[in-house]
C-alpha cells in the first residue's frame, strides 16, 4: 500500500468547498483518509 501525508498550513481552516473538492476526488479512488485537528482524528473509507 502506498501512503502519503500532506499537511494543510491554512490557519482559518479547511473550509466548505476546498472539503467537497477534496472529498470528490479522494472518492475516486480506493483509499483510507485520515483527518487529524488539533489532536482529534477521524478516518473515512473512500470506495
Amino acid at each position: 500500500m502506498i501512503s502519503k501525508t500532506f499537511t494543510i498550513l491554512n490557519p482559518t481552516g479547511f473550509h466548505v468547498r476546498p472539503s467537497k473538492t477534496f472529498v470528490q476526488t479522494a472518492t475516486t479512488f480506493p483509499c483510507k483518509v485520515n483527518v487529524i485537528n488539533k489532536g482529534k482524528k477521524s478516518t473515512e473509507r473512500a470506495r
